[in-house]
């Protein structure tokens, strides 16, 4: 992967993991750039899972990620993308 400027970016070792507010977030990262961050991301709780396909610099993605995820797991939408913003954040964290 390349950060756009012709230099490789480091890569997960593993799929990351965060836990926010009971809700696991299991992250694997296959194109991140300077203007995408696609991963594929699977949201548990209670035995339920949400898998999907996102990238998360585009809003309706995370829209529409939050919605499906909403009706599958019940966590309300508003939650969902909170903790979207945060996965961002942390992934923008390890890959400067």
């Amino acid at each position: 992967m390349e950060n756009g400027k012709g230099s490789p970016m480091p890569e997960f070792q593993k799929p990351l993991e965060m836990v926010i507010d009971d809700v696991k977030y299991t992250i694997k990262p296959y194109q991140i750039t300077f203007n995408m961050m696609k991963i594929v991301i699977t949201a548990e709780i209670d035995g339920q899972k949400m898998i999907d396909r996102i990238d998360l610099y585009v809003s309706n993605a995370r829209e529409q990620f939050s919605q499906k995820c909403s009706s599958k797991i019940g966590i309300d939408t508003a939650s969902i993308e909170e903790d979207l913003y945060k996965i961002i954040l942390k992934i923008e964290e390890i890959y400067q």
